[in-house]
């Protein structure tokens, strides 16, 4: 009788483990509940990444398109030295997330879209401000920023 219980909740277990897969599955709809912030380096430009899967969505879909992968870094003070110093100007539009007004960490606040003079100028105002940005589109013709 225990070798049955013992076989039944381990079948349930690896179906849990299958469905809720820890910090998101490339296939999954990232949330927008959880707001922790990870940083990485992309292309070797530090920026913070909205949750673990974000970063991990950005990454898989690099991965695929052939491009440079995003490396993990543990937090602002291994990033710092990889902010942008100097931008050149082609405007981009983004999504930034801002903290909850309540100052509760990890909970979503308002998300606005805002406009910057270049992809550098928004990676560069992310990470100082600690705002990441959840998708950023070229002014002039609404293709998906790299």
């Amino acid at each position: 009788m225990f070798r049955v219980l013992f076989g039944i909740f381990a079948i349930a277990m690896c179906v849990v483990n299958a469905t809720t897969v820890p910090g998101c599955a490339s296939s999954c709809d990232c949330s927008r509940v959880s707001r922790i912030i990870f940083y990485g380096l992309d292309e070797g430009i530090c920026r913070p990444f909205y949750n673990y899967c974000f970063m991990r969505r950005e990454n898989d879909a690099k991965i695929k398109s052939g491009l440079v992968p995003v490396l993990p870094l543990h937090g602002y003070d291994e990033c710092k030295p990889f902010i942008v110093k100097k931008c050149p100007n082609t405007k981009v539009i983004a999504e930034i997330s801002y903290p909850a007004p309540c100052g509760c960490p990890y909970k979503s606040g308002p998300i606005t879209n805002q406009t910057f003079d270049s992809l550098c100028h928004l990676q560069k105002y992310s990470f100082e401000s600690g705002n990441p940005y959840l998708g950023c589109w070229m002014a002039e013709d609404f293709s998906k920023c790299y």
